[in-house]
């Protein structure tokens, strides 16, 4: 017999709720509903789950797109840092950063961005270097058979390593591919894109730290938890990528994401988009939606960009009627409210209307 593991000793109820309607909609895919651990936990996480914040998702213009979706990523991440929330204790997280597309690697941005405004960024711990041989054969590989499996190359061992990465020590080819099996990469182009997403040069990121906001694709996050996570960016060609063809693979990361975080998450995407389109729709009384409109040359447009700049629409909310959520949250924990909720519920006091 098979028995579900169903309690949840990471995330605050919100957002169990909301990653299990998510994933409820696979069908390739064992009955369950995450609960929360029927224990009382140690205090911190006791304490996050007493809060329950709702899942904020943030619906960005197409117009804007990643634009903006930086915008409010690294916004937020401020807002978290000046709450006082550790660096270290948030994490943004992307399902591609493809360092060949820079317009769609949006972690390097995102580093960048935090460089110029000093808030320290973590090294990814056990990456390749630029200069290691392995990154340029893996490269050649990808360029070669970007769909090639890379559980099949770990099959392959040691032919593997005399035929695509000759001279290289076939011990470290193999515990190169077993790790990236063990992280759920499927093909070599989007291991090699994963592998550029993460080269943690100090020179090349500037301000990078073993202690800082951690900057990662889903797939590197897997088995990790944080405070507070950022997901982004819920649009066609970023989530999904523009080469996936398997959805219930997507719905799972996006899962996956989601329960990463300990306390608070804040889901970034574009409006029509189908996992976008998903999410608000697995939202029920437990998450919000707002819309920004800012850019990182002016990341303090944000929030009050509602109403001119790119974006223009009403608030949406998913399944319930507006005013009922921020109500019903004020009343579960109106002591325990951010700054960022507290600013968000006067702003749409009056400017929230019900779908």
């Amino acid at each position: 017999n098979i028995v579900p593991l169903e309690e949840n000793f990471r995330s605050a109820p919100r957002i169990l709720a909301v990653a299990s309607r998510v994933i409820e909609r696979n069908k390739d895919r064992l009955p369950k509903r995450l609960v929360p651990a029927a224990v009382k936990l140690a205090s911190e996480r006791q304490a996050y789950r007493e809060r329950n914040a709702l899942v904020r998702v943030a619906a960005v213009s197409p117009v804007c797109g990643a634009e903006s979706a930086l915008a409010c990523a690294a916004r937020t991440v401020e807002q978290w840092i000046s709450e006082g929330v550790a660096p270290e204790e948030i994490a943004v997280l992307s399902r591609i950063n493809p360092e060949s597309n820079p317009p769609k690697a949006l972690l390097n941005q995102l580093r960048e961005y935090f460089a110029t405004v000093g808030v320290l960024v973590a090294d990814a711990p056990g990456v390749i270097r630029k200069s290691d041989p392995i990154l340029s054969r893996l490269k050649k590989l990808a360029n070669n058979d970007p769909q090639l499996n890379v559980a099949d190359l770990l099959d392959g061992m040691p032919a593997t390593a005399e035929r695509f990465f000759n001279g290289i020590d076939p011990k470290e080819v193999q515990a190169f591919l077993y790790d990236g099996v063990e992280r759920g990469v499927s093909t070599v182009a989007e291991l090699y894109e994963e592998i550029e997403a993460h080269l943690s040069d100090r020179a090349d990121n500037g301000g990078s730290s073993e202690a800082g906001v951690n900057l990662k694709t889903i797939h590197q996050a897997k088995g990790e938890e944080y405070r507070r996570v950022v997901v982004m960016y819920l649009a066609q060609g970023h989530f999904p990528p523009a080469q996936a063809t398997d959805m219930e693979e997507e719905r799972r990361l996006l899962y996956v994401a989601l329960t990463r975080a300990e306390e608070e998450v804040t889901v970034i995407g574009e409006p029509g988009s189908l996992l976008m389109t998903e999410l608000k729709e697995s939202l029920g009384t437990d998450g919000l939606v707002f819309n920004w409109s800012g850019r990182l040359d002016s990341p303090t447009q944000g929030e009050a960009g509602l109403y001119e700049g790119c974006f223009e629409e009403d608030v949406a909310y998913s399944n319930t009627e507006p005013m009922e959520i921020l109500q019903d949250s004020a009343s579960d924990r109106s002591d325990a409210m951010t700054v960022a909720e507290t600013g968000l519920m006067e702003m749409f006091e009056d400017f929230i209307k019900p779908d």
